[in-house]
This record gives C-alpha cells, sequence and structure tokens, in this order.
C-alpha cells in the first residue's frame, strides 16, 4: 500500500511585518493566516490591477486587520503602513487607513486636502490633493521614526511633523480602503504591508515585487 508523506509547509515566521493583505490571495492576512473583516461592498477586481491579476475593490467598501490593541504605537516607535492604490475619484471624504476617530490617527482626503493625524489630533500634516494622483498605481507609505511621521508617495515625501501622543486607538479596529463609517477611499488597492520597523527614512524606489513576510 503506498502511504502519502504529509510534510508542513515552510511558513516563515514574521518579525518584521505585522499584516500583509495580497489581493492574489484573496480575503486574508498572510502574517497571522487569519480572515480580515470586510464592510459594506467591498470585493476583489481582476481588471484592474497592479500585481498578480487582481486587486482590492475599495470603491465602496473597505476592510478591517487583527486586533484593534495590535496597531498603536508610541510617539518613539517605528512603524510603516503602506500600500499601492489606484484612486478613481477624490470625494469630500476619501478615507485610505484609519486607526482612530474622524479626527485622529488616519490619513484622509478632505475637502480637496489631504490630511494625517496622531491621536486626539494632537499633530496634523496637510498637503493638497495634487500630492495623489486619479487613474493610476501609486506607492503610499506612512513611515514614523524617530518621534517624526512622513508620508511617502511614490518614494517621495510629501508631508511630515513631529508626533504627538500614539498613532491608533486600542479601541478601534485599523481599516484599510475607508474607516469611519461610511467613507471608502474610492481607490482599488493591492500589497497593504503593515510593518514594526521604519521601512523608509529618505527618499526612495518604489517595490517593483509583491510583498512577502519577513
Amino acid at each position: 500500500m503506498l502511504e502519502t508523506l504529509l510534510v508542513a509547509p515552510n511558513i516563515k515566521k514574521a518579525v518584521n511585518t505585522m499584516a500583509l493583505l495580497r489581493a492574489a490571495d484573496g480575503f486574508v492576512e498572510l502574517a497571522n493566516n487569519k480572515a480580515i473583516g470586510r464592510y459594506y461592498t467591498t470585493a476583489l477586481n481582476p481588471t484592474v490591477t497592479k500585481f498578480n491579476g487582481m486587486s482590492f475593490d475599495f470603491t465602496s467598501g473597505y476592510a478591517s486587520i487583527g486586533v484593534a490593541t495590535d496597531f498603536v504605537w508610541t510617539k518613539d516607535q517605528q512603524f510603516t503602513i503602506e500600500w499601492w492604490q489606484y484612486c478613481i475619484q477624490f470625494n469630500q471624504n476619501n478615507w485610505f487607513v484609519a486607526d482612530g476617530t474622524g479626527t485622529s490617527s488616519c490619513l484622509k482626503c478632505f475637502n480637496d486636502n489631504i490630511y494625517l493625524q496622531t491621536e486626539g489630533g494632537g499633530g496634523a500634516s496637510l498637503a493638497t490633493a495634487a500630492a495623489l494622483a486619479l487613474n493610476t498605481w501609486q506607492h503610499v507609505a506612512i513611515v514614523q521614526n524617530g518621534g517624526v511621521i512622513k508620508v511617502y508617495v511614490n518614494g517621495v515625501q510629501k508631508m511630515s511633523f513631529t508626533a504627538v501622543g500614539s498613532f491608533g486607538l486600542a479601541t478601534t479596529l485599523l481599516t484599510m480602503g475607508g474607516g469611519n463609517g461610511p467613507y471608502p477611499s474610492r481607490a482599488y488597492m493591492d500589497q497593504l504591508r503593515i510593518s514594526n520597523i521604519a521601512r523608509y527614512t529618505s527618499a526612495f524606489t518604489p517595490p517593483t515585487l509583491p510583498f512577502v513576510v519577513d
């Protein structure tokens, strides 16, 4: 009788990667191998894609990642939140990432301006919506290092300010592609990665390959 030898897959333990979503892998968070929450109309899209023929459709919905307490950083800690996006419309409220309330710990476009805020609205940075573009893929990264938070778009710094308090609320889920109720990013997204290190500290060339857990 032939017997099949079952060998456990060689799954790399996450060290720097706190969470990773790749559209080609569906609605699963790969660093911890668990399903993610979905709100409103969230789907996969095989038409507007960056990598491997699939993207997350956050044009009218968004997703939540992990436990709220997993994503709270003091001003002295390092983190990177990054993703690729293809935004199709700037409206009065475009939420790209949120880890707090309507006035804190979020990156959003409101009334044609882009806001990045830390908890309690204690710190904020502002750029015009021209920092982002419509109908093209862009890499966006929020990086905290040495008490300073910066936003890079396609590897170019667009915002910078001194961190005040913490980033993230322990009572609020971190959401990607939207937040604060019915406010989506109105974008297709892919390669949503959260890291416990500052992956970028100066201008850089955006990644050209899908992210992996490291």
